[in-house]
This record gives structure tokens, sequence and C-alpha cells, in this order.
């Protein structure tokens, strides 16, 4: 049994697909680029069903424009069995933040706010993800993320889940778009997330697309320097942005931040630069990455 995770190139958002041990399909977001679906590219991919559906498990991280973008085809065409997604946020604070009630949002909250899409069910009705693989997710309370954020655009990014996989002695971390102070409360308040990467982080998905504006330096006291990589997803710019605002923090290319224990020795990789990043682990505990612009 193996395990796989691409973190798809689509521009400006996020959009991650993981392949359990026992072939269950997770995506965490569905962000796409205009010319780039990757619903569209799982949907024609064969998984293993979970009660007739293909997509197991949506994790919405959090309900801004780029990480929810392929929602529609979402429904139209890979419906999740279950999604885990807030259900406490203040929706005028989203719609504030998150660029307005678009069609988007619209469809996200008719489609996915109901009870019938709730991460409430008992186990037995779960999928059975594959010997070694176990997902979970962490989160502030509604009222920490208020507390710490100063903008309804930072209220949404603060309100973000981060989520763990660990499969074998392997340890992937996916961190939305929570920014700094975010970052830090949830380390210091959570002690399960504390425990759970207090022996180390092989693959780091960097918070915020890699700016500065998630970097934690309380994250790396705990976890210590990434094993093997970083990884953002990078934000293009869009008019009237400039470049200084869409770059990587440079600390994550430092050694401080990173070992970098991969072939190329690189310690930060992004979608920007490399395009799709696709990393698995086999079943003899070897992993391996390519990319694909």
């Amino acid at each position: 049994m193996s395990i796989n995770v691409w973190i798809f190139d689509v521009g400006r958002g996020l959009s991650i697909a993981i392949r359990s041990p026992n072939g269950y399909l997770c995506l965490i977001d569905c962000g796409c680029s205009d010319d780039f679906s990757p619903i569209m590219w799982l949907a024609h991919q064969s998984w293993t069903q979970h009660k007739g559906f293909k997509l197991a498990e949506l994790i919405i991280t959090h309900p801004h424009i780029d990480h929810l973008a392929d929602i529609e085809n979402v429904t139209r065409y890979l419906q999740p069995f279950m999604i885990l997604r807030r259900k406490d946020l203040d929706w005028r604070k989203v719609t504030s933040g998150g660029s307005g009630q678009t069609t988007i949002l619209t469809h996200y909250e008719n489609t996915y706010m109901p009870p019938k899409y709730a991460w409430d069910m008992p186990v037995s009705e779960k999928p059975d993800w594959g010997e070694d693989f176990l997902i979970s997710s962490y989160y502030l309370s509604e009222h920490r993320v208020a507390e710490l954020s100063t903008t309804d655009s930072s209220y949404v990014n603060n309100s973000s889940y981060i989520t763990i996989l660990k499969y074998m002695n392997y340890c992937f971390t996916f961190s939305g778009d929570t920014e700094t102070k975010a970052m830090s409360g949830l380390i210091r308040e959570n002690q399960w997330l504390r425990s759970t990467i207090s022996s180390g982080v092989d693959f780091f998905l960097t918070p915020h697309h890699g700016h500065s504006t998630g970097f934690s330096s309380e994250w790396f006291e705990i976890a210590g320097p990434t094993k093997i990589m970083n990884i953002a997803s990078e934000r293009r710019k869009a008019a009237p942005e400039n470049e200084s605002q869409t770059g990587v923090d440079s600390r994550y290319s430092q050694v401080a931040y990173c070992i970098g224990l991969n072939r190329e020795g690189r310690r930060l990789v992004s979608t920007k630069a490399d395009g799709h990043i696709h990393l698995w682990v086999s079943d003899d505990g070897k992993w391996g990455w390519e990319s694909r612009k």
C-alpha cells in the first residue's frame, strides 16, 4: 500500500488531492485556474468509492474564493461523501472578507452548509483509509479568530483548518491561509497539535501561500526545521499587485527552517516555479516527488 499527494498549480488558490492506501480520495480545497481544473482531472481518475462516492472527504480550509473557485464542478462531477468545514463563522464577515457574495460563495453556502453535509457521523460510516494512515485537522475557535483578526479578510484566513497527515513515519502538514498571530495562537492553545508536530514535520505546506504574513517562528520551535521540504502554493499577482505582495518568505529556504533531505537538497519548492507537485510514499517506506508544469 502507498499514498499519493498532489498539490496542484492553480495560480492563486489551493487544491490538494490525497490518495489513501486503500485508494480513497480526500480533497483539501478546490481552487482552479483559468486553464486547469483539478476537479475535472480527478473526476476521470480511478478511486475506491465509498458508498457510491468517488470523493470520500472534502476539507474546506476556509471560505475564500481562491480556495472555492471550482466548487460548482465538485457538486457537478465529484460530490463528497463527507465534508469538513467551519459551521460557526460570522457569514457577514465571510462575504465581506471573501470578495462579496459571489455566485461561488452563494453556491457553497446553499449546497454545503446544510446539516446533511456535517461531519457529525458515526465512525462506522467513515471510510477505512488504510493501514498507518491518520488524518486530523485543527482550528481556532470562532471567538479567538475574531480576537486575533483586524480585518474581515484576516478573519476568514484565520478560520483555516490546519490538517496533519501521518503515514508510516512521515508527517505532512497542510496549513490553509492562517496568518502569523493565529498560527502561533493555535500552537500555544492546542496541546494535541503541539504533540502531533513535536516529533517533526517532513513536508510542510507553508501558511498563506508562503507569505511573510503567515510565517510563525513558534511553529518551528515546536516542530523543528522541516525535514524534507517546504512547499508553497505560490500566489501569482493580479492587478494592481506587485511581486513583493505575492512572494514567498525567504526564511522557508533557510536551513534553520528546513533541512532539505531530498535529492536536490532544495528546502523550498513552489507551484509557481515547479508547477503541479506530486509526492508519494511507497509501500516500502521510500518517498519520492516530481513536478510538472
